[in-house]
């Protein structure tokens, strides 16, 4: 039986969310990912010294992270930070249509106060006049609300160094103090990111990539009418448009961004959305990039499969392709599609055994049905 070579690439994806007109960001996505997720599993990956991996990152993403430590702030902080007596019936609103915005396993299925709470919301809370909302629900339960919402969006592996361990437990009933406990712990693990990335890189388990600074569609950017390339009677808007120079400028930026980080500059990218073209993967090299990765969909559409013919595609799929790029070559990956997605979508609901075990009977499965010149090349990528 062959040998798999798994490659993973988690890519960190957060793109800019700045409200110009008020310097605040308008979704919390950086903050409650980076609590969550993003130093989570960098820290975790230093626990298991044999495991190499790749984890993408946009620069828009740290440098929101910076700003974060500047002191700047999102809606969803704002709120929360405010003593919850003082909220007008528009910020209850806010809390009762966003903070429920958890995964039921971290939120209503842990934590029996949270389930109440949106028991007692129902389905009509929509409906409800401020006054039979001020009937249903007092301050301490909007306070409750939003501290178990920020709780559940820390992982639980930061809860002891945080101190907030005590507050999980109690579950409810909380003060004005432990809110904004909760809500400092957030900007103690995002102070933690960047820091943990750079450690893992110099030890050598990670390499990092990135994504164009703002995370824009590349191929689209260049010339709209590559989506015709996939999609031959695609309808595209009546004026042209190119920006050849912002494309080059949003590669170049991140990498000039990640080296003045990292102390390198990143030899891959994922381009946004896994999105090439022939023109992308021409800028891409000419700037120095060495491999990028992109979909099976994209593999299969190149080599001129029929559409959602996996099998076919898969025939092709576990091994690295080389791009000519004039005096310059990229090499490209192609992710497979149903593996990432297990573990994006499937696998969160499974026990961690059988979910373990599914993965690495697949990972068999393709060993021994892989017939290529070399042993497979198997490419997991997919949002951290």
């Amino acid at each position: 039986m062959r040998t798999v070579r798994l490659a993973i690439l988690w890519h960190m994806h957060q793109p800019h969310y700045e409200d110009a007109l008020t310097g605040e960001f308008a979704l919390p996505w950086v903050r409650l990912h980076t609590a969550k997720d993003y130093v989570d599993m960098v820290e975790r990956a230093a626990e298991h010294p044999g495991l190499r991996l790749t984890f993408n990152l946009v620069p828009s993403f740290l440098e929101q992270v910076d700003a974060y430590l500047g002191g700047a702030t999102d809606t969803f902080e704002r709120l929360a930070r405010l003593p919850a007596e003082s909220w007008t019936p528009s910020q209850r609103r806010f809390a009762l249509r966003h903070f429920f915005s958890l995964n039921p396993r971290l939120g209503t299925q842990r934590w029996s106060r949270l389930a109440s709470l949106e028991e007692t919301r129902g389905q009509g809370w929509e409906g409800w006049s401020d006054a039979e909302m001020d009937g249903r629900l007092d301050a301490q339960d909007f306070r409750d609300l939003a501290t178990l919402f920020h709780l559940g969006w820390l992982d639980e592996r930061h809860w002891d160094a945080c101190g907030v361990r005590p507050l999980a437990e109690r579950g409810m009933g909380f003060s004005e103090a432990d809110k904004s406990q909760v809500l400092d712990a957030h900007r103690a693990v995002l102070a933690r990111a960047e820091p943990a990335y750079r450690a893992a890189l110099a030890g050598g388990q990670i390499e990092l990539t990135c994504s164009p600074h703002y995370h824009p569609i590349l191929p689209l950017l260049l010339d709209p009418r590559s989506a015709r390339e996939a999609v031959p009677d695609l309808t595209l808007p009546k004026t042209p448009w190119h920006f050849p120079g912002d494309a080059r400028r949003q590669v170049r930026s991140a990498l000039e961004d990640m080296e003045r980080r990292f102390g390198e500059k990143p030899r891959g990218m994922w381009p946004s959305e896994g999105s090439v073209s022939h023109a992308t993967a021409q800028l891409m090299s000419e700037e120095g990039i060495n491999w990028a990765a992109s979909d099976e969909g994209v593999l299969g559409r190149s080599l001129g499969l029929r559409p959602g013919d996996r099998g076919a595609v898969r025939r092709h799929l576990y091994q690295p392709y080389r791009i000519p790029c004039g005096e310059r070559s990229l090499g490209i990956f192609f992710r497979d599609q149903e593996l990432s997605d297990r573990i994006g979508f499937a696998y969160q609901g499974m026990d961690a055994a059988d979910a373990t075990r599914d993965f690495l009977d697949r990972l068999r499965h393709i060993a021994e049905n892989w017939d290529g010149p070399e042993d497979p090349v198997v490419t997991v990528a997919l949002d951290g």
